[in-house]
Order: structure tokens, then C-alpha cells, then sequence
């Protein structure tokens, strides 16, 4: 069961993300959060989601940024990205790592 910490930034809240099968083709999720968007969000979520489906469909048409679109409150959360790369791992499409952004400074 692949599971992600995420502390998306200035915010301060935090969510930790845990994707399991729930059939062959299925997957549930569950999250403990601190942010009420995010809580809402998850709410709203189907209990199961089709993983080829959430993978393979244009980003704008998963469900998962659907629902983000109208739970979320900024567009540039990074948590429904982490649930989508958490899927990722438990379909096999790729192995778990570490995604990173990090502002640096002087470079422009």
C-alpha cells in the first residue's frame, strides 16, 4: 500500500495519503489531513477509483482533479498530483520515489 506524506508549502497543513487495491483494476484512499479542503476533497472522492482510468485520461478529465477543482483551495496544491503519483506506484507503472520542489534563490 503505497503512502505519501505531504506538506504542500506555506499553508502549514499536512495530509498523509495511503492508496490500496480494492480490486484488480480498483483503488481506495484514504488520507489523515489537517487542511478541511483537502478533508472535503477526499470526501467527496468515490470509495473506489479505476486506476487506468485516473492514469490514462487527460488530467483535466480524472477525477481526482475534477473533484480538486472544486474542493481544493488553490490551484496549485501539489496533493492531488502526490495521490495521482501514489497511484502510479501501487498500478506498477512506476516505483515509489521522492518528487522535490524547492525555490532557489539568485538564479534569475
Amino acid at each position: 500500500m503505497p503512502a505519501v506524506w505531504i506538506k504542500p508549502g506555506e499553508c502549514g497543513e499536512e495530509s498523509m495519503v495511503m492508496v490500496g487495491k480494492a480490486s484488480m483494476t480498483k483503488a481506495s484512499i484514504s488520507v489523515e489531513t489537517t487542511c478541511p479542503y483537502i478533508r472535503a476533497f477526499i470526501d467527496a472522492l468515490p470509495e473506489e477509483l479505476d486506476i487506468g482510468q485516473e492514469l490514462s485520461a487527460p488530467i483535466t478529465e480524472t477525477t481526482i482533479y475534477r473533484l480538486a477543482q472544486e474542493h481544493v483551495c488553490r490551484n496549485s496544491c501539489v496533493t492531488p498530483a502526490a495521490i495521482l503519483k501514489a497511484l502510479e506506484v501501487l498500478g506498477g507503472v512506476y516505483l515509489p520515489a521522492t518528487a522535490h520542489i524547492e525555490f532557489v534563490d539568485g538564479i534569475i
